[in-house]
């Protein structure tokens, strides 16, 4: 990290990793999951490398930019048991991604009461996938996926900040193009952010998108699909308390449009998906659901002591229609955390130890 004479700093960060883990299958008495009946292998490869530089332009303008690589390789194996039943006997999957990464961002205060904010984000992809299934049953031999996507995608946006005699506005707006098949997405944004019991409340309201997973595109038919879309809208209560402790509670809802479904066959939408490779034809005609409400109090580390907590109660569907949803395989319904810790330091040599904990429960 170096300094500038002028104010800012530009900075040069990096890591890599790999990781491995196996999975051996359990006696068929003991079988609860299909996952059981596997011996599953599996390594990864992960690194990144990059530069960021902020710079003052002048009293009032401050320019910011930066640029990565980034790549990530999978492979998994795995092998069953045999079974007297249909079934996938032996799967390979394989995975190489590789990133590239870039902004630039220009943050302006225009005067007392207005700032804004403008830039463009760059993300060039190079993503192969590979699939290789066999023995799935006598009489069905399934397809062979491998292939690879290349794209860009480009987000230009503007963002400005309005502080009124008792509140602040926010708006912005943001424009995402895919170019691996042209398809793209106007998203708007507002926030309003006023002070009421102590602390501040948060009416906001967005448009965001996301492109789909790169398994859906190796399949010809599916290589257009646009851009799923998610309406989204919340309230949020946000208060500093005594002792250093922060509360944050959240009401939420989302409505997602433009979600791939089966046209044929049995019902099937990408929000089930995992990281399955689907065999069928999608539209782009299906919804979404997701709302809830969710609170955390947190204390940070101070004074070698730290907590944190957290819950919430949601629920998650799809389906062909707003009027017609079901719940997806992702709806929990409630989810409950909790860690905390805290350390003490010998008086005699220095040195530190600590007693720490966490807590999860997931619906």
């Amino acid at each position: 990290n170096f300094d500038h004479r002028k104010g800012g700093s530009f900075s040069v960060f990096g890591f890599g990793g790999r990781s491995t883990n196996s999975f051996s299958a359990r006696p068929e008495d003991a079988w609860e999951t299909e996952k059981d009946r596997y011996n599953i292998d599996f390594y990864g490869n992960t690194f990144a490398i990059g530069i960021r530089d902020e710079r003052h332009i002048s009293n009032t303008i401050m320019l910011k930019s930066g640029a990565a690589v980034s790549g990530q390789l999978q492979q998994r194996t795995s092998q069953s048991a045999v079974v007297p039943y249909a079934h996938t006997a032996f799967e390979k999957f394989e995975s190489n991604r590789k990133l590239f990464s870039a902004f630039v961002v220009m943050s302006i205060k225009n005067n007392d009461r207005l700032s804004s904010e403008h830039g463009a984000t760059l993300t060039v992809t190079s993503d192969h996938q590979g699939l290789e299934l066999t023995q799935v049953s006598e009489s069905y031999v399934p397809p062979v996926f491998n292939g690879k996507i290349r794209g860009a995608i480009i987000q230009p946006y503007s963002s400005w900040n309005l502080q009124l005699s008792r509140a602040l506005f926010n708006v912005s707006a943001r424009y995402l193009y895919f170019t691996f098949n042209g398809t793209g997405s106007f998203e708007p944004r507002s926030s309003l952010t006023w002070p009421v019991l102590k602390g501040s409340l948060t009416l906001g309201f967005g448009i965001t998108s996301q492109i789909q997973q790169t398994q859906l595109y190796l399949n010809p038919e599916n290589r257009n699909l646009p851009l799923t879309r998610s309406a989204q809208t919340s309230l949020e209560y946000l208060r500093t308390l005594t002792n250093g402790f922060k509360l944050r509670s959240t009401i939420y809802y989302h409505q997602l449009n433009h979600v791939p479904i089966a046209t044929s066959g049995a019902p099937y939408s990408t929000l089930n998906n995992l990281e399955e490779f689907l065999f069928v034809r999608l539209a782009s005609t299906g919804y979404g659901r997701n709302y809830g409400v969710e609170s955390m109090l947190e204390k940070r580390f101070d004074n070698q002591f730290y907590l944190m907590g957290s819950g919430s109660l949601y629920k998650s569907t799809y389906g062909n229609s707003l009027s017609s949803q079901f719940d997806n395989r992702f709806n929990g319904r409630f989810t409950a955390t909790a860690a905390g810790g805290k350390e003490f330091t010998r008086k005699k040599n220095g040195r530190v130890f600590g007693i720490h904990a966490r807590f999860m429960a997931f619906g």
